[in-house]
């Protein structure tokens, strides 16, 4: 049954009207429009007449349909209204016992149970507690901003600020190997949390450089295959609208150059001649090598490959530079 309201409705008529100012008292259900296919006589009990009997009150009865259909008085129950969600946050596998608090959540003599959703997904356990009160434990799921949905029967709130819970960000623990070749191309083995319990296409940087190949394996764990670059960098992962943080303090390290060859070994004193110098590590087309021979700046220095740089020598004198 639909939860009810008690109405009073005041009908005023003609002085000598044989039904002048009846009180008509009756429980109707809350709402905004007459229910279909029902008459006032089945909503309203009439009670108290001051005199008249039927005639009184089917005059009545007519007069109070009028007004009680402008007053909004007849109709359907109220969409319910979710205020707070408390707590508002909670892991990605779920199971967070949320209170929601809130109005029009129905009532206790209704068999109408509440029906509530998180981001769209249903709370595998809803208990109602008071018209204003019910309890959900959440669904797995990620994002921020997840929208909490209450439905009674047919009705349901509608989304709004108070009424969003945030799945708790993705935290990286650790990194698996913690260094490889600047090239890239090494599959490498993230632990953390919050990952999501299903897959939500995550994606990995490596000191701000996209992981490729991004595989999910579970709420706690991702492989992915390093992109090239050079130096330090934080590795992050990132969920639909949330990452783990900046600085966090798991680090991937591209393995640091390494000099095998030189050609030509050695030019005259006034340098302006090319070097061209050989090995690995030296990072991918955006890396801008710095050369340097015997602590002086080359003249124009220029990324070839992972294994070849070169170098416009500057002046200069002596061997072993």
């Amino acid at each position: 049954a639909s939860p009810r309201q008690r109405l009073e409705c005041q009908i005023f008529l003609p002085a000598d009207s044989p039904c002048a100012h009846p009180r008509i008292r009756g429980d109707l259900p809350h709402p905004q429009r007459p229910p279909s296919g029902r008459g006032v006589e089945s909503g309203v009990r009439g009670m108290g007449m001051s005199r008249g009997g039927l005639v009184c009150q089917q005059a009545v009865g007519a007069l109070l349909l009028a007004a009680c259909v402008v007053s909004g008085a007849l109709g359907d129950t109220l969409d319910p209204i979710v205020d707070t969600i408390r707590p508002s946050n909670g892991p990605t596998k779920g199971g967070t016992i949320i209170t929601i608090g809130g109005t029009n959540f129905g009532s206790a003599d209704s068999n109408i149970q509440p029906r509530v959703t998180v981001g769209g997904e249903a709370c595998p356990s809803v208990v109602w507690v008071s018209k204003s009160s019910v309890l959900c434990e959440t669904p797995d799921g990620v994002g921020a901003d997840r929208s909490v949905v209450v439905e009674v029967g047919s009705r349901q709130s509608a989304p709004s600020a108070q009424s969003k819970f945030q799945y708790d960000s993705p935290k990286v623990l650790g990194i698996e190997p913690a260094h490889g070749p600047a090239k890239g191309g090494t599959m490498v083995t993230i632990a953390g949390l919050n990952f999501g319990e299903t897959n939500s296409n995550p994606s990995v940087t490596l000191g701000g450089r996209p992981c490729q190949s991004v595989v999910w394996l579970s709420g706690t764990k991702l492989t992915c295959v390093t992109p090239s670059g050079t130096g330090v960098g934080d590795v992050r992962v990132f969920v639909l609208d949330e990452s783990s943080p900046e600085n966090f303090g798991t680090v991937f390290e591209f393995d640091p150059p390494v000099i095998t060859s030189l050609a030509p070994p050695h030019g005259p004193c006034a340098g302006d001649f090319t070097i061209t110098v050989r090995g690995k590590n030296f990072g991918s087309s955006d890396s801008h090598p710095k050369i340097s021979l015997g602590g002086a700046a080359c003249e124009k220095s220029a990324w070839v490959s992972d294994g070849e740089v070169t170098c416009v020598a500057p002046r200069g004198s002596g061997s072993g530079k």
